[in-house]
């Protein structure tokens, strides 16, 4: 079972993060290029690109586009969260870096940075008509801003963008090569999830399954060929053998009466394990209200909408021992990488990376930049779009602090082809990984 599973092909791009709500837009009117068209790099046999050495960039100046969000406004809008705001410092110090190890292919990187107001929706679009009309930069690295918009960047001004959260699967063939992302898409994550969960035989506990959908994932990482719904069928798991509650796309407005009618619906069902899948404020709420009912199911979790990485969602006895798969590094002190990015950000007077709930967004963009250095090291002199992308096609494994594994190939601008198998332990409050990464259950494998 556990290789047919594998055999099935999961192509496309993207990760909502922990304030990511809406899925990827409507493409049917689009030129859309073909799955074949993207191709998955083996990382066990793909080359592993060497960090750059100290050589400082002499070269002509190349722009690089920098957004980043305005956390304060969107704590002052109500939304909870704790992320580190010295983003421009944060650029400041990554492209000084850069800089002295061969900035991009031997030319200067110099920043464009741009402070967006995500909670308005005018402030995106104006950053990127500054930034690749007026500026016209050769590239855009975003981490925060255009998780769920990036066309105005990658296709109405023909832009590259490197990015952790490059779209829905139909979006990243739709805009490729100007997308380039080191972490799966939603269906790679979902696959990853339920390949992962049946790895470590969350599948074989007894009873009905449960699932909590979120309704701002795009139809086809639940409904598509590839979806969640055809991953459970081809492991024997039809429509009849689950109960599932979808909450609506309002980052949490709806939730407590969704985990309400869930909660009483999956009792009822005698339900004995759960997908968590929404991402938001649905998991705790349902996993709170079971604990006080002696409710207590297994649990499953995945990245595919960043339930796991956002722990603070989850710090309840309720999932004591709930299983987890995730392609992002969640604890800094295990990865070798995040001490590279450490003595970046300490050179410039800037905190280490300690923990995911405040460093994720310093970490893609860190990993951002240290990849954009090795491919352009790869690229050379002639820096344009079309060899930049030439080049990442060839890079192969590349540096990464923030995930288990970002690897390129040809045709394939997708990273993060490992993940790791965790389950969460309640009395420390964090995901204890089991063993080493593993290859991501969405590459296909003999």
């Amino acid at each position: 079972m556990r290789n047919r599973y594998f055999r099935l092909a999961v192509f496309a791009c993207a990760a909502a993060l922990i304030l990511s709500g809406c899925g990827g837009s409507n493409a049917s009117d689009r030129d859309v290029l073909p799955a074949a068209a993207v191709k998955v790099t083996d990382p066990d046999t793909a080359d592993t690109q060497p960090l750059p050495a100290a050589s400082a960039a002499t070269g002509s100046p190349i722009k690089i586009g920098f957004p980043y969000t305005d956390w304060q406004a969107l704590k002052e809008a109500g939304f909870p969260v704790d992320f580190r705001d010295d983003d421009a410092e944060q650029i400041d110090a990554l492209v000084a870096w850069a800089n002295a190890h061969g900035g991009l292919g031997g030319h200067v990187i110099e920043p464009v940075k741009v402070k967006v107001t995500t909670v308005d929706p005018n402030s995106p679009q104006a950053a990127c008509l500054k930034l690749t009309q007026e500026q016209k930069v050769f590239a855009v690295v975003d981490v925060s801003v255009y998780r769920s918009r990036p066309t105005c960047v990658t296709k109405q001004n023909d832009t590259l963008m490197l990015s952790a959260y490059p779209g829905a699967g139909v979006d990243y063939l739709d805009q490729f090569p100007n997308m380039m992302a080191g972490i799966a898409d939603l269906e790679q994550q979902a696959g990853d999830m339920i390949g992962g969960g049946a790895e470590m035989g969350f599948f074989e506990i007894p009873g009905k399954l449960g699932i909590l959908r979120n309704g701002c994932d795009p139809d086809e990482v639940w409904d598509g060929a590839n979806g969640v719904y055809a991953l459970l069928d081809e492991m024997g798991i039809s429509d009849g053998d689950y109960v599932e509650y979808r909450d609506a796309c309002d980052r949490g407005v709806t939730s407590g009466a969704t985990a309400a009618q869930a909660l009483l619906g999956f009792k009822a069902a005698n339900v004995t394990k759960i997908i968590a899948g929404t991402g938001g404020l649905l998991e705790k709420t349902v996993s709170a209200q079971g604990q006080k009912q002696g409710f207590e199911p297994a649990w499953l979790i995945g990245d595919f909408s960043a339930t796991i990485q956002n722990s603070n969602l989850l710090n309840n006895d309720n999932i004591d021992g709930a299983y987890g798969v995730s392609g992002t590094v969640l604890d800094y002190a295990d990865s070798p990488g995040a001490d590279l990015c450490s003595e970046i950000f300490a050179a410039k007077g800037l905190p280490a990376l300690k923990s995911i709930d405040v460093d994720v967004n310093a970490g893609f963009r860190c990993d951002a930049v240290v990849q954009l250095v090795q491919i352009g090291a790869l690229m050379g002199a002639d820096a344009t779009p079309a060899t930049y992308a030439a080049a990442a096609q060839k890079a192969g494994n590349l540096f990464t602090a923030q995930t288990f594994g970002v690897t390129y190939g040809e045709g394939d601008l997708l990273g993060a082809e490992k993940v790791a198998l965790f389950r969460y332990d309640s009395g420390r409050q964090e995901w204890a990984m089991q063993g080493e990464p593993i290859t991501a259950p969405h590459i296909p494998q003999d």
